[in-house]
């Protein structure tokens, strides 16, 4: 049985410059059925440079029994028409979908799109490879009910099936299947062109903030990988693919200190130079603060705070669990272990934003010496309570998914217009990264600086985007591609019961 892996093609501005790491929940799964003895492959849109006609024709090629689609919202639409475009190049071919966006929105995304055959909730190895056992061996769709943390479609009824308990111990689990990424030691990821790239040592999040659905999708569990095991992955990389420089992407990486200390202690006996960057919460990093320096001196670079707000009326909204308070003392001991950058985000739209707001958050940022701010805008995720709050209020205007993508505004909150919130957004951006005087002060700090160069890359590729449109081969899309995206999208409408009312927003984020 052949298997292809692979995500849908989006001119979403990060993914499509290839500001994204390679992703990993195909990589996992990936080795887990090569372990099993499964033909598997494992493509990654920038190998077509994005192009979607390249890559059905390459589908069409190799013919796969199983294509497997993972996704998130604001590439949802986009997953459904690579659902279609496999269906009728090959109809035999079963089409498996998969990650945060489908665990949440099964009900709708199987009456929406027909041409999916399978939705896996939750997390995939064990669903998958069950699956994929009972579909080799000639079983029927209605004995797929005996396998946990599936939903499909028989006879114009939704199953869903009980939840999968998660792996309780992720060392068990084969490693990545990177060399899906280095195929022919030529064609790397796009991150890792630069010696790059990103890696999860632990899946879940233990906290129940009301706009993320990870803690949600693990069923409220952190579960870490150990020390050794992290180890042993870095060993790869670096020897064979010569990465030397890591985004470590798990949700809270401080998470759990006795593994930490065992991976310091570990970390410290080899001869790496690498650099790396995680992220954690300002409560969680408080905790850790006698442990930081060390990680300093290991090759730490940056370390990405979830600020989220300097409201406590928000942090207290959200269900943060943490104080404002906290957030400065997190940066006192960042700033105390001399870390290079830190990193904070930040999340508008909550409250009755102004102009004087955006001000105050600046203000503080300043105040607790952040290096690089990253703001986003609150986006209702299906399955969160945030989203389930948002339907029963009635405060979430748009239900286009291509926007759920935390730079567009969908939720209208204390009757501040859509338009006005993604404005604020950009206003944060430009009068953080272009304020001369961080500029010049970037300039003493090469970690900093390589930030600021990197935002400022990614801005001028975006403006020659909106202004141009040049370069973009994507772009060139036929006209029925695009025209099954509103397909989708108006069938998702038609569902939810709501009328296609269109929204001027600002055209930074394109179909």
């Amino acid at each position: 049985m052949k298997i292809l892996l692979t995500e849908p093609i989006s001119n979403f501005i990060p993914v499509r410059l290839g500001f994204y790491c390679p992703h990993n929940g195909i990589l996992s799964i990936a080795s887990f059925l090569e372990k099993w003895g499964y033909d598997v492959k494992v493509v990654e849109p920038w190998i077509f440079r994005f192009n979607m006609n390249k890559l059905v024709n390459y589908i069409k090629c190799e013919s796969p029994d199983v294509v497997g689609i993972t996704s998130t919202t604001c590439t949802a639409y986009h997953a459904m028409v690579l659902a279609k475009l496999v269906k009728e190049i090959s109809p035999k071919t079963i089409v498996i979908v998969g990650g945060h966006h489908f665990s949440f929105a099964y009900l709708e995304s199987l009456e929406i799109c027909e041409d999916i055959d399978y939705i896996i909730i939750g997390e995939g190895e064990h669903s998958f490879l069950d699956l994929v056992n009972s579909l080799k061996s000639g079983k029927r769709k209605i004995d797929m009910k005996d396998i946990p943390g599936l939903a499909f479609k028989l006879e114009k009824k939704i199953i869903k099936t009980p939840p999968r308990l998660c792996i309780e111990d992720l060392d068990e689990m084969p490693l990545p299947a990177y060399h899906f990424l280095f195929f022919k030691d030529k064609v790397k990821a796009p991150l890792a062109r630069g010696g790059t790239i990103g890696c999860v040592f632990s899946r879940g999040c233990s906290n129940k903030c009301t706009f993320c659905s990870e803690s949600l999708l693990w069923q409220y569990k952190n579960r870490c990988r150990g020390a050794e095991n992290i180890l042993e992955e870095i060993r790869l990389l670096v020897g064979r693919y010569k990465i030397f420089e890591f985004t470590f992407e798990d949700a809270d990486f401080l998470c759990n200190r006795e593994r930490n200390l065992r991976f310091l202690e570990l970390l410290g006996k080899e001869h790496f130079r690498i650099k790396f960057r995680f992220a954690t919460r300002v409560d969680i990093l408080i905790e850790n603060r006698d442990i930081l320096y060390d990680f300093r001196k290991l090759g730490l670079i940056s370390v990405v705070v979830g600020i989220e707000s300097f409201s406590q009326k928000c942090l207290d909204k959200w269900d943060k669990k943490t104080q404002v308070e906290q957030i400065f003392l997190a940066a006192k001991y960042i700033k105390k272990a001399k870390i290079p950058v830190f990193e904070g985000l930040t999340i508008i739209g909550s409250y009755n934003e102004s102009k004087e707001n955006i001000n105050k958050i600046l203000m503080k940022a300043e105040k607790v010496k952040v290096n690089t701010l990253w703001s986003t805008i609150l986006t209702p995720f299906p399955g969160t309570p945030l989203y389930k709050t948002g339907i029963k209020e009635k405060t979430i205007k748009i239900y286009d998914y291509r926007k759920y993508n935390m730079y567009n505004a969908v939720m209208e909150l204390y009757k501040i217009s859509l338009n006005k919130i993604e404005i604020y957004n950009i206003l944060i951006h430009m009068k953080w990264f272009y304020n001369p005087v961080r500029w010049a002060k970037s300039l003493f700090n090469p970690q900093w600086r390589k930030f600021q160069f990197f935002q400022l890359f990614f801005d001028f590729k975006i403006i020659v985007r909106i202004l141009f449109f040049v370069g973009d081969k994507a772009n060139k899309r036929s006209g029925r591609y695009q025209s099954l995206i509103r397909y989708f999208h108006y069938r998702h409408l038609n569902f939810l019961n709501k009328s296609n009312k269109s929204f001027r927003s600002i055209k930074v984020w394109r179909d």
